[in-house]
């Protein structure tokens, strides 16, 4: 799985969750029917995926791609949280999404599991359209 895939997966998350809170609004109690259950279950292996991050690399992740704040403002975010000894620029922060990218893709081709998360997330390729 490409990481460009992965990172529309992961842009995702907040939709997802979105819509898995509403369901909870609006139906309290009771069970959960297919189409919840297969939105828990996208949103845990995006939660799986983040989980295979270092704290930078989850941080750049969750915020620029799940919250979808600027890189402008996530360089700021970046120094409050770690300090300003250890501020960032966009390029480094691109690069650090980046390489959170390509881990997150790697894991899910070590564990062969591209199959499945295709069939989850209905994704389809060029040729089949």
């Amino acid at each position: 799985m490409c990481t460009d895939m992965v990172k529309r997966i992961i842009s995702q998350y907040r939709a997802l969750q979105g819509e898995v809170d509403m369901r909870s609004a609006l139906f309290p109690g009771n069970e959960l029917d297919e189409e919840a259950l297969i939105l828990s279950r996208k949103l845990a292996v995006i939660d799986a995926w983040i989980g295979l991050l270092s704290d930078e690399e989850r941080f750049v992740i969750k915020r620029h791609l799940v919250d979808q704040v600027s890189l402008s403002l996530l360089v700021i975010e970046y120094e409050k949280q770690w300090g300003p000894s250890q501020a960032r620029h966009i390029r480094t922060l691109k690069r650090i999404q980046k390489n959170a990218l390509e881990k997150m893709a790697a894991g899910i081709e070590k564990w062969k599991m591209a199959s499945q998360i295709e069939e989850l997330f209905q994704i389809k390729h060029k040729s089949e359209e």
